[in-house]
């Protein structure tokens, strides 16, 4: 693209936040094999960079690639924030890694990250378990959630519904009734 070419020809390629937003326009624009190649001969790279491409592979459907970039960040010794386990969750989503999603839960809860009021995690982790089909995992999750939104309430409904508990579905907490 010639923006990046703008950016390599000035030498701004390698400013870490220009590097990152790149990667995150290639992602985006459905060239995740140019992300890559940034990615991995980029000198320096921080939290952002780490989250854009594992964002970009789960956008891309290539969640088994988000998986293994998580673990490798990790290992040199990134640590994930609030956009990288909502990436992960989705990830796990799309495989129906039940597994690998409860033990990022599991870790959230030791690390005593706050799930309760963050409902971009929380609803990644509904989403997890309704599409693994544990909906009582799924249902105590959502209950905890002290600021519902869209996809937490679409999840729900949602995992009901594909049970065939369309009664549960229509009568949800709160008094609301679809």
């Amino acid at each position: 693209m010639q923006i990046h070419g703008v950016c390599a020809k000035t030498g701004f390629e390698w400013v870490p936040t220009v590097a990152n937003s790149i990667i995150d326009m290639y992602s985006k624009c459905g060239r995740i094999s140019e992300a890559t190649r940034l990615f991995n001969i980029m000198p320096v790279k921080n939290l952002i960079s780490w989250n854009a491409m594992i964002a970009g592979y789960t956008l891309e459907g290539n969640d088994d690639r988000a998986l293994l970039l998580f673990r490798k960040m990790q290992e040199q010794g990134e640590v994930p924030d609030e956009f990288t386990f909502t990436s992960t969750l989705k990830a796990c989503s799309g495989l129906g890694a039940i597994w690998e999603g409860s033990q990022i839960h599991a870790s959230l809860i030791t690390r005593g990250f706050p799930c309760s009021i963050r409902a971009t995690i929380v609803g990644a982790l509904v989403d997890l378990y309704v599409k693994c089909g544990d909906l009582f995992k799924a249902r105590r999750l959502f209950d905890q959630i002290k600021l519902k939104n869209v996809i937490s309430w679409s999840a729900l409904i949602l995992g009901y519904a594909q049970e065939g508990n369309l009664l549960e579905a229509m009568e949800l907490p709160d008094g609301r009734v679809c």
